[in-house]
């Protein structure tokens, strides 16, 4: 993950705490807290789809590696 990447996520964290804050001033806090937890499954999903494409491209950089070595020792 880049500096930019870690700076995005931040950013996106301070986002949705706002959007919480004026949920929950705005709605009942039933509703306030259901909404506010869907705000905090996406905010989940979008961490963990960022950490899967991260480990995807690690995976895919160490058969690079791999397949390189091979070719050239062969």
């Amino acid at each position: 993950m880049t500096e930019q990447d870690f700076i995005n996520i931040i950013k996106n964290r301070i986002g949705y705490e706002a959007q919480k804050a004026v949920i929950r001033t705005n709605f009942a806090p039933q509703i306030a807290e259901q909404l506010c937890g869907y705000i905090d499954s996406r905010e989940k999903a979008e961490l963990f789809q960022k950490l899967y494409e991260e480990f995807m491209a690690c995976q895919i950089r160490q058969q690079q590696i791999i397949q390189s070595f091979n070719q050239r020792y062969r």
